[in-house]
């Protein structure tokens, strides 16, 4: 049975965390539900933040912006927040935003985070999600660009700041779907990425990897948060029920933030020329300041020549930097109790009452996502105590979150029906034309399925596009008309690394 929190507290009104569910989603017990308003001294700076971005991005959806926020938080934190929990309880946090395109502006929305980052300098911390999982492994072990010697003082100055993290990184992915649906190819150059995403998460001491031809590389208190965006066609093919991502631990690292069908806003964008909160922009300087900075230099490297002299090597550089600091966190009155009770109350519904067994990896971590979160909200506004206001805050996100690991699931494991999945309904009847040896146009569908003729064709072919950027449909420009079609399958090829020996 549940116990209560201590007398002090009062925890007998739904939070606003809670909304409306439908049978299929096991309620948490009352006992552990907490006032009203409780949580709101946890999130000043958060409220500053939300209230900007919902200012740039008025259409957003309102699980969005505070989202945002925390994956802020957690890239941030960059490995130097610890819960005293375990000998590697750090902060990081990953999460997808989902949402039709055109709708719910989760691009638009994770925008604001890069611009904030950007405005209190400390963008240098995020690394693109382009890159292939050798090349970030490379650059997290800390190695020094070969024209390091050819840059400028300020050049070799950001670079010194990002060396001094080297390990630490945040990747912000507008295109998150495309990203995954290349590390699901086996023989794919980004295969790696699935085993990386999950080790990253467990915060071991170090990653090590290597090849023939790179050799050994270690990765130094390794930390990744990321966050991203998809649309409903990239996670029904990779959410579905019984999908290898439920099996091998990725979604239940993943928050999902998925909003309701049919529940997006129309509030038309004013010219908005007002300026990052400048206490917003602070908060967060000061914070990263408090956590500390390790200094690092960047030496020359030198080799004996035929001669025994000692001669520089060119463009071989190394960085030398101060170990990484860190924080640990205090808890205050009620909190541990409350994470123990909240962790077994998750884990009993799991075990007991939830009807979808895929999620069940996913309910065993919200309570660590919910500790980390409460960390992070301590550290940035509480000289690293967490309170019981910050848990409650933490714990009201990650039932959010719950709320929509269900809506995802659902979405991703329900048949058609008319006005939803549409982007699924254009591409089976792609493949419908394709097998008849046919490229048509939005008129031509529209005409072919009846499901398609009531909607616009604005709307159509602004899921089309999407449906392009994912790399699922081929727009053509053929004669007068625009024609669509399945690409051309990839052949994937190995890299294959050999040594020789004389």
């Amino acid at each position: 049975m549940i116990s209560t929190f201590p007398s002090t507290h009062h925890p007998v009104t739904t939070p606003p965390a809670q909304v409306e569910q439908d049978e299929t989603f096991p309620a948490l017990p009352e006992p552990l539900l907490f006032p009203v308003g409780f949580s709101d001294r946890a999130w000043h700076t958060g409220a500053l933040y939300e209230a900007y971005s919902r200012l740039v991005s008025p259409e957003g959806y309102d699980q969005f912006h505070e989202s945002c926020f925390v994956a802020m938080l957690s890239i941030l934190s960059l490995r130097r927040v610890r819960v005293p929990l375990g000998k590697r309880f750090y902060t990081p946090l990953m999460m997808i935003l989902m949402a039709e395109p055109g709708t719910f502006k989760k691009t638009t929305t994770t925008d604001v985070l890069a611009q904030v980052m950007e405005a209190a300098q400390l963008d240098w911390i995020l690394q693109s999600v382009k890159s292939t999982p050798q090349s970030l492994i490379h650059e997290m072990s800390g190695a020094v660009p070969k024209n390091y010697g050819e840059m400028n003082d300020f050049a070799q100055h950001f670079e010194k700041q990002r060396l001094a993290f080297a390990g630490q990184r945040g990747l912000v992915a507008g295109e998150f779907g495309q990203f995954v649906k290349s590390m699901m190819r086996e023989s794919g150059p980004n295969t790696e990425f699935q085993s990386l995403l999950l080790e990253m998460d467990d915060c071991k001491a170090i990653y090590d990897t290597g090849t023939l031809s790179r050799g050994k590389e270690i990765i130094q208190k390794p930390f990744l948060s990321l966050i991203g965006c998809m649309t409903p066609t990239n996670v029904r093919i990779l959410a579905k029920k019984d999908a290898e991502l439920y099996g091998n631990g990725f979604w239940s690292r993943i928050a999902v933030i998925c909003p309701p069908e049919g529940t997006g806003e129309d509030s038309p964008f004013d010219d908005v020329d007002e300026d990052i909160p400048s206490e917003l922009i602070n908060n967060l300087v000061a914070w990263h300041r408090r956590l500390g900075i390790p200094s690092c230099e960047v030496e020359q490297v030198y080799e004996a020549n035929k001669k025994g002299e000692s001669v520089p090597v060119d463009g071989k550089f190394k960085a030398v930097a101060e170990e990484l600091p860190e924080v640990i966190v205090s808890f205050g009155v009620g909190v541990k109790e409350a994470w123990k009770q909240y962790r077994s109350a998750i884990k009993a519904i799991a075990n007991t009452q939830l009807e979808y067994k895929d999620l069940r990896g996913n309910y065993d971590r919200l309570a660590t996502k919910a500790m980390r979160i409460a960390a992070l909200l301590a550290s940035l506004e509480n000289n690293n105590r967490v309170e019981l206001w910050h848990w409650a805050k933490a714990q009201e996100i990650c039932e959010r979150w719950r709320v929509s690991l269900h809506e995802l699931y659902r979405q991703s494991n329900t048949t058609y029906t008319p006005g939803t999945q549409v982007d699924e309904l254009l591409l089976e009847t792609v493949k419908l034309f394709q097998s008849e040896g046919k490229k048509p146009t939005v008129r031509e569908m529209q005409q072919r399925i009846w499901k398609l003729k009531h909607q616009s064709a604005k709307k159509l072919m602004d899921l089309l596009k999407q449906l392009q950027r994912d790399d699922t449909i081929v727009i053509e420009n053929i004669g007068k008309a625009v024609r669509y079609s399945l690409p051309v399958p990839k052949v994937e090829t190995v890299e294959i690394e050999a040594s020789f020996e004389e």
